[in-house]
């Protein structure tokens, strides 16, 4: 099986990955991936596959730029999670109280722990009024003030928020900072940063558009993402200035396991750049009782190795969303 050391890490399963992601491509599924698997601070996987787009046979590297679409909302409820912890926010705030021109019924019931969890009972749209640019979050938060109206009473039923639910959370963000800062600043001063995330943006910064993989989206997708100042359709995804806390985040692929610094802005107790205790405690937890469940298995577990291989397949289905 080819288990390795302390790491657990299991070669044939690695192989199985890269075998999946070379038939992929084969197959023209998509045009290009870059993984990285680390288990216990070692890197037993990272590598790059295929070229950037169909319209671009540049080789894919491990420092390719992807655009991460909905994966930047997680970036988004982190810092959502830590205000809350700093006290800036309650998770059974409501939208209202910090975006007054959020009233009316129902929505004006939304409270942030529905943003989190999509259930709102506001409609799932890519944007307020199809069509529309949506790289500026100003912009974007007038219009879902103005045509985003509550079909139900929030609390309900989960109804995936593609734009809206976390455009209301980046502002709530920017409303409550103690600096002023915008949605960007944010992220970049207080995640990329003390992290080290040197090829991470929110809108392709111009130091990263070199390495950027331009995304390419199947006839069968019919939502579009205009920029008010990039071209295209989906020009929001190329616009080094787009603020969507929803979906403009950019990242390198893959990279090697390094040993994170933490949040700047310590909680009681906490050293500079750590996370506060409640985050870090619960942290050590979970990790202490998955390492006393799972420190001998192989891994990647067989399971996991399977579901992996259908997730690169069905990722397929917008080419190069690795």
């Amino acid at each position: 099986m080819g288990v390795r050391g302390k790491s657990g890490l299991c070669a044939d399963r690695l192989q199985h990955l890269r075998e999946v992601i070379e038939q992929d491509i084969a197959t023209g599924l998509y045009t290009g991936a870059t993984i990285g698997v680390s288990r216990h601070g070692e890197t037993g996987l990272l590598e790059a596959f295929g070229n950037y787009s169909s319209k671009d046979d540049r080789q894919v590297s491990t420092d390719s730029v992807f655009s991460l679409f909905s994966l930047t909302k997680a970036f988004t409820n982190v810092l959502i999670l830590r205000a809350v912890e700093r006290g800036q926010l309650a998770l059974t705030t409501k939208v209202v109280e910090i975006i007054p021109e959020f009233a009316g019924l129902p929505r004006e019931h939304i409270r942030l722990e529905h943003l989190l969890t999509h259930r709102t009972g506001l409609p799932s749209v890519f944007a307020p009024v199809p069509g529309m640019p949506i790289d500026r979050l100003d912009v974007m938060i007038e219009a879902i003030c103005k045509h985003v109206h509550g079909q139900e009473e929030p609390g309900g039923r989960v109804a995936y928020s593609p734009c809206v639910a976390h455009a209301l959370m980046g502002e709530m963000l920017r409303r409550t900072d103690p600096a002023g800062r915008s949605y960007r600043e944010i992220v970049h001063q207080d995640l990329f940063e003390p992290l080290g995330m040197t090829s991470s943006g929110i809108g392709v910064r111009p130091h990263l558009q070199p390495r950027h993989i331009v995304p390419e989206f199947p006839a069968v997708f019919s939502a579009i993402h205009p920029s008010s100042r990039a071209p295209g359709e989906n020009g929001a995804f190329e616009d080094p200035h787009a603020e969507m806390p929803w979906g403009g985040g950019g990242s390198r692929g893959a990279a090697r396991a390094t040993p994170p610094t933490g949040f700047s802005g310590p909680g009681p107790g906490a050293g500079p750049g750590c996370p506060p205790p409640p985050i870090s405690g619960w942290a050590s937890r979970c990790a202490a009782r998955r390492s006393a469940s799972t420190s001998s298995a192989p891994w990647p577990p067989p399971a996991l190795s399977a579901i992996t291989a259908r997730a690169a397949r069905w990722y397929g289905s917008i080419r190069n969303w690795t």
